[in-house]
């Protein structure tokens, strides 16, 4: 039987859209303003310079590599296949419960703003939608349409 693929552009944008707005960088603020004293512009440059590493090191890994393209491929082929199983479980785990963290801050940032929220509720609610949505569906094999 052949998986029907029906992941679109819009799709994929408001996945990450998901992971990333609006509430993950309001509810982190506070804690990177505390951690950072206040530099919080200075820590977001030194993320953005790792991140440009980071992003410089796959560039130079996909070219020798005729893998998949992945962190644990990468890992199994440059260290040892068993780093890179351990690696592929770590995102794995990373794509599970990062929504669950955005979801929980979320959770006790947002009714700071708005009072008749429920709060954790907010939270709950959102864990659950995530979870189901990349767990009930098969969409991480989608095509762009």
């Amino acid at each position: 039987m052949k998986k029907v693929k029906k992941l679109s552009l819009t799709d994929l944008v408001l996945y990450g859209l998901v992971f990333m707005v609006p509430i993950a960088p309001v509810s982190l603020y506070g804690v990177v303003y505390n951690l950072s004293h206040g530099m919080v512009a200075l820590v977001y440059i030194i993320g953005a310079i790792a991140m440009f590493f980071t992003a410089y090191s796959y560039s130079t890994l996909s070219q020798h590599i005729s893998s998949s393209g992945s962190a644990y491929a990468y890992a199994g082929v440059c260290i040892n296949p068993a780093v890179g199983f351990l690696t592929g479980w770590i995102l794995l785990l990373d794509y599970l419960l990062f929504p669950t963290l955005v979801a929980v801050l979320g959770g006790v940032a947002v009714p700071r703003y708005f009072t008749a929220n429920p709060g954790l509720g907010l939270a709950v609610d959102l864990c659950g939608y995530w979870h189901r949505s990349q767990l009930s569906r098969d969409t991480a094999n989608g095509e762009i349409r």
